[in-house]
C-alpha cells in the first residue's frame, strides 16, 4: 500500500503520510482480539485491494432533500472522500469559513498544517494512520470568535 501524495504537497504532509503509512503497516488491520474490534471482523477488507472511485457524483437534489431530514442547513456534500462542489452551501454568516482540505493545503493553510492528524493521531489505530497516509479532501470549518451560526452545517 501506499501513501497518497502530489509533488505540490508541502513537506509537512509528506512527512505525516510516510508516518502514518508505517504506522499502519505496523499496527496491521485490527483483529477481533482488539478490544476496540472485538464485535467486528475485519479480515474480509484486509485482503482485498481497493482503488479510488471513479470521479462523478450519484447525488441529485432529491438525495439531498431526503437526506437532510426537513432541515434547513448549510449542506456540505462529500462523496467517495472528495467535497463535491457542485452543491452551494448557502449563505454563510461572517465569520463562518467552509472550505476543502485540498484547498487549503494548496493554499499553504496554516491551520490545516497546526490541526490536520493532531487529535487523532496515526499512533492512535491502524485506520486512523491508514486515513491520515491516504487523506485527500475533506471539510475544514473554521469559526472566529463570537461568531453565531443559526442553522446546522450538515
Amino acid at each position: 500500500m501506499t501513501a497518497v501524495a502530489t509533488s505540490h504537497e508541502p513537506s509537512w504532509l509528506k512527512s505525516l503520510r510516510k508516518y502514518s503509512l508505517e504506522a499502519f503497516e505496523s499496527m496491521g488491520y485490527p483483529s477481533m482480539k482488539n478490544e476496540d474490534w472485538h464485535f467486528t471482523n475485519v479480515a474480509p477488507i484486509a485482503n482485498r485491494t481497493f482503488h479510488n472511485a471513479a470521479e462523478g457524483s450519484p447525488v441529485g437534489p432529491e438525495v439531498l432533500r431526503r437526506i437532510s431530514f426537513g432541515l434547513d442547513c448549510h449542506t456540505v456534500v462529500i462523496v467517495n472522500g472528495r467535497v463535491d462542489s457542485r452543491w452551494a452551501l448557502g449563505l454563510l454568516p461572517d465569520g463562518l469559513s467552509i472550505t476543502t482540505l485540498a484547498s487549503e493545503i494548496e493554499n499553504g493553510s496554516q491551520v490545516v498544517e497546526r490541526h490536520f492528524a493532531k487529535l487523532a493521531t496515526p499512533e492512535s489505530s491502524s485506520f486512523t494512520a491508514l486515513n491520515a497516509a491516504r487523506a485527500e479532501d475533506g471539510v475544514v470549518i473554521q469559526l472566529a470568535a463570537n461568531t453565531v451560526v443559526d442553522m446546522p452545517i450538515h
